[in-house]
């Protein structure tokens, strides 16, 4: 998930008002879904989300289109949940989170990557919060926040192990 931090606090909103499908692939699916405007303290804002699923890719690239009451530059975050006992890697400097946890809870059902990437360049800081791992980056006021959220699994023969999805 995604969300803009505003005084301290992350404002995260899960329901949408309305979307619309853009392209209806089968090789790449684009649909954008529309919130209803926060008003938070020291935050009011409005986002229309865009996702694009491609086939064959592990990974999806989400923009978030902001309108943001004042001026500057927009500071959000996205994130990994932890599950219980994951430890996550964090590299700042690819800008890349990432998680690898063992699916036992309903018997060996292998290990399953989690990451999400952002442009280094725009990272501020990294976090654990609420049960999340997070990357906070910032971006210019008028232009799209934009990152990347996937995963994968060792059974599908694509990721081996940890190593392989790392690289």
């Amino acid at each position: 998930g995604s969300g803009l931090v505003g005084e301290g606090a992350l404002a995260v909103s899960k329901n949408f008002r309305s979307s619309r499908v853009l392209a209806a692939g089968p090789i790449r699916l684009v649909f954008e879904v529309a919130y209803p405007e926060w008003e938070k303290p020291g935050l009011k804002a409005t986002e229309t989300k865009r996702v694009t699923l491609d086939a064959g890719s592990h990974f999806n690239r989400f923009e978030s289109f902001y309108t943001v009451e004042g001026e500057g530059p927009i500071t959000w975050a996205a994130g990994i949940r932890l599950a219980k006992g994951v430890v996550p890697r964090v590299d700042r400097e690819r800008g890349i989170l990432r998680t690898w946890e063992h699916q036992g809870q309903y018997g060996d059902n292998g290990w399953l990557g989690c990451g999400v990437v952002v442009d280094p360049a725009a990272v501020l800081d990294t976090k654990e919060e609420g049960g999340n791992q997070l990357v906070v980056t910032r971006t210019p006021q008028g232009q799209p926040v934009t990152w990347y959220a996937g995963s994968g699994w060792d059974g599908s023969g694509d990721f081996p192990d940890v190593a392989a999805w790392d690289r």
